[in-house]
């Protein structure tokens, strides 16, 4: 999250490419997993703090493979 927070103040405009860079991988593919899937709706079923909504953006989901697409 460091990173990203990192990368978004340093340039609110960023790509793919400088994504990469920020995390040292140059030659892999940005893919969302099925595990990190599960995380991700393990985080929104559970109630909110304060009562109101929850918001997640979720960068690039075009990119999830298909076990974590279903």
């Amino acid at each position: 999250m460091a990173e990203w927070r990192g990368l978004l103040l340093e340039n609110p405009y960023f790509d793919v490419k400088d994504w990469r860079e920020r995390l040292g991988a140059d030659n892999k593919q940005l893919l969302i997993g099925a595990h990190e899937a599960q995380n991700i709706l393990k985080k929104l079923s559970l109630s909110s703090y304060s009562g109101g909504s929850k918001v997640m953006i979720i960068y690039l989901a075009e990119r999830m493979n298909v076990s974590a697409a279903n």
